[in-house]
């Protein structure tokens, strides 16, 4: 017991701001002090939310830039913005500026000013991906706070995150590194779309701030709650339209944006003019300011459609391209000179898209719903690897897609990990190293068992191409495979999974069990491995059983192919990936959603029951990693990997998956009757 109070009392001691401001925050709570509140949200509750926001802020400092950083940064960010702040306004109201004389009639202090200043200061020292979100949800509700209410706090916020990004980046030297999303044509995707949800976050935000006196209380003025809620909503709609990037939806946001600018321009003039017109003469100084303000705020959505109007082919998503004859052939070449790795050769398959870079590497890719999956690891020297990541990253920033790479081994993921890519586990390679292999072993007992049996019932494994096949036993192993394909009304998975069609591909090779009166029980199919132009092993693909087939006859396949390649003189094979199997014992929140789903395709697709039949091979165990550019990205991604895999699963299909775990009646009521012996 003492040693753990110890322990947390050592790790409390490394924040001493940290716990000082908590112990201020607390105090001044107690004795009920103005300057715990937030101006412009004057409710305790939210004062204290903005007061556990600044004491997590002040940690985060603390870690990153020491204590007395932290402070320094911290303290000289939020007087110069304080400072700054003032000198503005006044000058400003001096002037007769309407919205400076307001502004300053609220207080120029808040808590937040603080935590402002504070998280641009820390976030100069983070990783890029992280840095750029923290940045993006620190200056933009700065941003919008000000636009809402436009008080002298909500101007100093703005401020202080500016100088306290500069005070944190003091001593640091600029990176030259290329990072995602620096294009030309990425940057006006992503200001289009900031700037009207910055302009549609700050038109709700005036509905619940009861003091607001910011730019876009003209909207507020001049409409019903209701419809000023729909305005705000219909921009922050409009700006994820243009993210999404597709021809659709870019004329749908044009539409909303052309609809939301008629409706506050017509709002505008019959507002400020009456039955003879716009009366300018009887207006004051701060009227026609104020008519001023709400002209041009009903005017930003129209700006923004002819903005958008212009833009809108490089804002359009492209089209992913067919690869012609030459490139298949090149891209063959390529694979088997720069030997890729155990899943290459899935990137020769109808369905993907090729990327060539200048020195001659490939990239294999199949793009779902704007985000383009790589085809596991790319398809060149180890030493060209970064640049190639860098290069295929580029060219789907310039098409309007999200880069994933999909499937890949370590060695790209570290990689991409420098760069400061985000990676999630999404399975698991089994490989079977073919020096020393043997079937003894207690563990092996079923693969022995497949291969006695396999003897005494007279069944043989024959080694050939899919066309070399007899038309008889072709006729069977076609039969075979469009059985099972029909055998379920779920759809059956592609992308990275093969099927009948992949079958006839020259390079492929089958090994199928056939007994003496000719029948198939069993057929896998096998895809070549090469290593710099020489084959050097074969990777599953396709495993197919009949319904009357012998035991053991996917071990006994297995068997017979690896034995037959330790003959050949090769060094491994690959039973392939087994997707969303678990990368080791630690249980994160990734792993338990991907147990989730394992759970729920269990009865369809089986993904369990192949991690455990795989395992009776004792196999070398590789993980797989999907890599994306940033964490914000992962919603978006999830559902355009699922129509990857499945193109036409549906809802009907979600709720067939669900009914598969429920028990029927006969084994509910057995279920009773064995509780009740």
């Amino acid at each position: 017991m003492r040693t753990t109070i110890a322990r947390h009392a050592s790790v409390l001691l490394q924040f001493p701001a940290t716990i000082a401001v908590t112990i201020f925050a607390i105090g001044a709570a107690a004795l009920r002090l103005q300057t715990v509140n937030e101006p412009a949200f004057p409710a305790p509750w939210i004062g204290f939310v903005f007061w556990i926001v600044l004491v997590a802020a002040m940690a985060l400092a603390e870690r990153l830039l020491g204590t007395f950083v932290a402070l320094l940064a911290g303290s000289v960010s939020t007087a110069a913005a304080l400072l700054a702040t003032w000198g503005a306004l006044t000058a400003a109201s001096r002037l007769g500026e309407a919205f400076s004389t307001e502004a300053l009639q609220h207080p120029l202090w808040a808590p937040s000013v603080a935590t402002a200043a504070l998280l641009g200061a820390a976030s100069a020292r983070m990783k890029p991906r992280t840095r750029t979100t923290l940045r993006w949800f620190t200056v933009g509700g700065a941003v919008a706070l000000m636009l809402a209410n436009g008080h002298a706090s909500d101007v100093a916020r703005v401020l202080a995150v500016a100088f306290g990004i500069l005070a944190g980046s003091i001593g640091l030297s600029g990176t030259s590194e290329w990072q995602w999303g620096s294009s030309a044509r990425a940057r006006l995707r992503r200001s289009i779309s900031a700037v009207l949800i910055l302009v549609g976050a700050s038109v709700i935000t005036t509905l619940v701030a009861p003091y607001a006196a910011g730019v876009s209380t003209a909207v507020a003025y001049s409409l019903d709650p209701q419809l000023t809620a729909a305005v705000g909503l219909a921009l922050i709609g409009s700006a994820l339209l243009v993210l999404n990037g597709r021809r659709r939806t870019l004329a749908l946001a044009l539409v909303v944006l052309v609809a939301v600018a008629v409706v506050l321009t017509v709002t505008a003039i019959q507002l400020i003019g009456d039955d003879s017109g716009l009366q300018w003469s009887a207006l004051t100084p701060e009227d026609i300011e104020w008519g001023v303000t709400v002209f041009a705020v009903a005017l930003l959505p129209a700006v923004a459609a002819i903005v958008l109007a212009v833009t809108a082919r490089a804002l359009l998503r492209k089209k992913a391209p067919t690869p012609s004859p030459a490139d298949r052939a090149l891209l063959r070449l390529t694979a088997r000179e720069a030997g890729a790795g155990s899943l290459a050769h899935m990137a020769t398959w109808d369905g993907n898209s090729l990327w060539f870079a200048d020195d001659g590497a490939v990239v294999a890719y199949r793009v779902s719903r704007g985000v383009a999956f790589t085809v596991s690891d790319p398809i060149c020297h180890d030493d060209r690897m970064t640049e190639t990541v860098r290069g295929f990253a580029a060219h789907c920033e310039r098409q309007g897609w999200v880069p994933v790479f999909y499937s890949v081994h370590d060695e790209v993921a570290d990689l991409a990990g420098e760069l400061g890519w985000a990676r999630v586990p999404v399975g698991v390679e089994a490989v079977l190293p073919l020096a020393g292999f043997q079937l003894s072993g207690k563990r092996r007992q079923d693969l022995r068992t497949a291969m006695n049996r396999a003897e005494r019932e007279g069944i043989e494994a024959r080694w050939n191409r899919y066309d070399d096949l007899p038309v008889a036993v072709r006729d069977q192993v076609t039969s075979i495979c469009r059985s099972r394909r029909s055998g379920t009304s779920l759809p059956e998975m592609t992308f990275t999974l093969g099927g009948l069609d992949e079958l006839a591909d020259p390079d492929t090779f089958l090994m199928v069990a056939v007994d003496r009166n000719g029948r198939v029980h069993g057929v896998t199919s096998w895809l070549p491995v090469f290593r710099e132009g020489e084959l050097h092993g074969w990777t599953l693909d396709v495993m197919r059983r009949d319904d009357r087939a012998m035991p053991g006859v996917m071990e006994f396949l297995i068997v017979s192919t690896a034995l037959r390649a330790i003959a050949d003189g090769l060094e491994e094979i690959s039973l392939s990936g087994t997707p969303l199997a678990p990368h080791g014992t630690q249980r994160t929140l990734l792993s338990r959603l991907s147990a989730s789903i394992v759970r729920l395709l269990e009865p369809a697709y089986g993904f369990r029951t192949l991690r455990r039949f795989k395992e009776k091979f004792l196999p070398e165990k590789r993980p797989l990693w999907m890599l994306y550019p940033r964490h914000s990205q992962l919603p978006r991604i999830g559902p355009a990997l699922a129509h990857a895999y499945a193109p036409t699963l549906g809802f009907g299909d979600l709720v067939r998956l669900q009914a598969l775990h429920r028990p029927r009646p006969d084994a509910q009521l057995a279920g009773r009757l064995n509780g009740q012996r």
